[in-house]
């Protein structure tokens, strides 16, 4: 059973990584309680020159999008 989590899990995080990759922005993994995600902005010299092609608008180097995995549910800060 904990096998077929952890492959599930993989897999998640396989899907968010590629799903940042497409849209130049980064991820972290908050391990503390509660669980999270951290989501940002591409910093690397390639993230900045594609965010410059990009003309839909600008994302400032410390935006940040933080969701914690609660018992009861989805918290956003």
């Amino acid at each position: 059973m904990a096998y077929m989590e952890k492959d599930k899990l993989d897999a998640l995080c396989q899907k968010l990584e590629n799903t940042c990759e497409e849209n130049h922005l980064s991820y972290k993994l908050v391990t503390r309680d509660p669980i999270g995600i951290v989501i940002r902005p591409d910093m690397t010299m390639e993230g900045q020159i594609t965010m410059l092609d990009n003309p839909t608008g600008y994302n400032g180097k410390d935006s940040s999008l933080t969701i914690f995995f609660s018992d009861a549910g989805v918290d956003e800060e």
